[in-house]
């Protein structure tokens, strides 16, 4: 009988390894003492991955033969795995630059990732609606309201129309056409009901074009409410949170700015509702804080944070006391 034991340079491979690999079952066999070696060849022949190199040992241990592998990769078949690892990297000095920084020193650091400070104002819309209307119904408002500008507007920040900074380019004219459709698709009222608040206390706010008379004045509970969004937008972990950032991915999917290979977690992107009470859907998460960010740089967004963001918080200490 042959039992094989496999060993790295540093640990045993140990049992649940050599049996997914099937030494066990394949080469767990009678046998006799001259065939040793001719096993061992058709071994590494047959079933050892070609990345890893070894060299075998045999010791006699009766009644038992037992295998050994040992010396994992000789110094030669190192070196050209890692060329095969580092392939895309550019190597400096004793340094390999992956070559995601290297695109963004070659664009002059065009990705630039924003703090999440940056970004918060740019999303306040979308949670505004949730709250008002719950995140079904307010994504098929933002979405209405998305695809209108996609459609109207020539001259596009990004056609992802997620972030508030995006409808900073739309003309008087536009925003006319923009508001008309969506008055036809029974969804302006609830938008200007939704975003009331945060236009009436930010009067500059990229949104005020959806106003053809603009709101009334601040009112108190139009200050509490929208603290109290902001406060519930810096947990980032917080279902209110994450539904809305996983707003704005969904936009760039409806947008065709974003598409993911059916093997990516993203993928499975509607899963993400059931958040958190499934792994899946903290990893979907996850995926979803970080792909936003990417999409918080140009060509879908500013160099620098935009003139909205730095006009939201400095307006916003006018308006009211800071309490963070």
């Amino acid at each position: 009988m042959l039992r094989l034991r496999a060993y790295s340079s540093h640990r045993s491979i140990g049992a649940t390894r050599l049996v997914r690999h099937g030494f066990r079952t394949h080469y767990e066999k009678n046998h006799d003492r001259n065939t040793d070696h001719r096993l061992a060849r058709s071994i590494l022949r047959e079933q050892v991955p070609s990345a890893i190199a070894i060299m075998v040992v045999f010791v006699r241990a009766d009644p038992f033969t037992q295998l050994f592998f040992v010396k994992n990769r000789s110094k030669r078949n190192r070196s050209s795995l890692k060329g095969r690892v580092l392939r895309d990297h550019t190597k400096r000095g004793s340094v390999f630059v992956p070559p995601l920084i290297r695109a963004m020193e070659q664009n002059n650091g065009a990705l630039q990732l924003k703090s999440w400070i940056a970004r918060l104002p740019e999303l306040l819309w979308m949670s505004l609606l949730s709250r008002r209307y719950g995140v079904p119904l307010a994504n098929e408002l933002v979405t209405a309201l998305s695809r209108e500008c996609r459609k109207r507007v020539s001259n596009q920040l990004s056609p992802i129309f997620g972030a508030i900074a995006h409808y900073g380019p739309v003309s008087i004219s536009e925003w006319g056409a923009v508001c008309r459709g969506l008055r036809n698709g029974g969804e302006l009222s609830l938008i200007q009901q939704g975003v009331q608040p945060l236009v009436a206390t930010y009067p500059q706010c990229p949104l005020s074009g959806l106003f053809s008379d603009a709101p009334q004045r601040t009112k108190k509970e139009d200050v509490a409410l929208l603290s109290t969004t902001v406060l519930g937008l810096f947990d980032r972990h917080a279902r209110s949170t994450v539904m809305t950032e996983a707003c704005f991915t969904w936009l760039a999917f409806d947008a065709e700015v974003l598409k993911v290979p059916s093997d990516s977690v993203l993928s499975q992107f509607p899963s993400v509702e059931g958040y958190p009470n499934s792994e899946l859907s903290k990893k979907i998460a996850a995926a979803i804080r970080n792909t936003n960010r990417i999409l918080f740089s140009p060509p879908h967004y500013c160099d620098e944070p935009s003139g909205w963001s730095a006009y939201f918080w400095n307006h916003g200490m006018e308006v009211s006391a800071c309490n963070v």
